[in-house]
């Protein structure tokens, strides 16, 4: 959100925000909260016909753009004759001000008071006279620290996407070599069916020629479907690359199956790493050795969907790494990525830290407890004998 506010304070500063839908997103109030702006929400979402009609004279390149600049205009349609009549009563000497005016009536300000408050601010701005001075040096080390940070972040985000680029190259490559082998398929499927038709003489011939067309028309089916979801899963690579950015956001590790093996895989190829959260797609098959080893790398937190075996959950509680129903946070898994809402994540997982942490100091009191009265029995043990 950071972001979008820093692009729109580029244009000034916004009196309305509009929406399109009615009720409206959770993310236009918060960003109209922030500039603490009039958010105007239809009585009813605006139709598809209505926002083509709206924005008919404005060039709109996608369906977004064309949503957003129809909430625009209807927002300003509902408010133009009212600016019309504010502006109408500004007087000469405050016309330059008539923006500002107009957005204080608008908020609700009786125009005379704003009238007055502008004045009374410019009286303000004419006897104030304020001189701010800071030493360069700390405005210099200040500006090298911030650079530095943004050149260590920008290193990070490159070789993140240097990594997504080669896996790209290797995905198009294996898209090429589908296509080459459906072509082929394609071919020898033409020449079995011209053979068919002249050599459909037997029976027994026609029956085997049919049964290679059944085989091959399964297989061409087979590897389209594998081509299609390459092509969609090369698709959503290239929209991991701007999420990357997101403060909004973190960037999780999938690991499709729960073993020693599984996980040995993706530290092979760098991809799960101290710090990072896991995602289990399917935690059945682990046991405490598969949780002793992400224990080791020292992953921040599991995601789970489904049942986790109780030897596994153990070792997991033992370290204090908290295991999380993928369902109680919002998130979308993108190939081998997990991409989770930030606000969300740090939530749950702060929840479940504590919870480990009351857990811990209750099994550490069982322990003392089972310590004294072992001692309490072996003194009566003692005084028997």
């Amino acid at each position: 959100m950071s972001d979008v506010k820093e692009e729109i304070r580029k244009y000034g500063y916004p009196l309305i925000f509009g929406s399109d839908v009615n009720p409206p997103s959770g993310y236009i109030e918060k960003l109209s909260t922030s500039f603490d702006s009039i958010l105007y929400i239809p009585s009813l979402s605006i139709p598809v016909k209505e926002k083509n009609e709206l924005s008919k004279d404005h060039e709109a390149t996608n369906a977004h753009e064309r949503d957003s600049l129809s909430a625009a205009l209807k927002a300003y349609l509902h408010y133009k004759n009212k600016f019309i009549q504010i502006k109408s009563k500004i007087p000469q000497e405050l016309s330059p001000y008539s923006s500002r005016i107009i957005g204080e009536v608008i908020k609700g300000m009786p125009i005379k008071e704003a009238f007055d408050k502008i004045k009374e601010d410019l009286k303000e701005k004419e006897d104030e006279v304020k001189v701010e001075q800071r030493n360069p040096e700390d405005i210099i080390l200040e500006q090298s620290k911030i650079i530095e940070n943004y050149k260590e972040k920008q290193n990070i985000l490159k070789k993140d996407f240097e990594k997504i680029q080669s896996e790209n190259v290797g995905l198009n490559k294996k898209l090429q070599e589908k296509d080459s082998t459906i072509m082929s398929l394609e071919r020898k499927l033409f020449d079995i069916l011209d053979r068919q038709k002249k050599e459909a003489l037997k029976e027994n011939v026609i029956k085997t020629k049919n049964f290679e067309i059944t085989s091959l028309r399964k297989s061409v089916d087979i590897l389209k479907t594998k081509v299609n979801l390459l092509a969609e899963e090369n698709k959503r690579l290239k929209e991991l690359k701007p999420l990357m950015e997101s403060e909004d956001i973190i960037i999780g590790k999938v690991l499709p199956v729960f073993s020693i093996d599984g996980i040995r895989n993706l530290v092979k190829n760098q991809d799960l790493t101290e710090g990072d959260v896991v995602y289990l797609k399917d935690a059945t098959g682990g046991g405490a050795e598969a949780s002793k080893m992400l224990s080791e790398i020292k992953v921040k937190a599991v995601l789970i969907l489904g049942k986790i075996s109780h030897q596994a959950q153990e070792e997991l509680i033992d370290v204090e790494i908290p295991i999380i129903d993928s369902k109680d946070i919002k998130m979308e898994v993108i190939s081998k990525f997990v991409i989770l809402d930030k606000e969300s994540f740090d939530l749950v997982y702060k929840i479940k830290k504590e919870q480990l942490l009351v857990l811990k100091k209750e099994k550490e009191s069982d322990k003392l407890l089972k310590i004294i009265k072992d001692y309490k029995e072996q003194r009566k043990s003692d005084y028997k004998v």
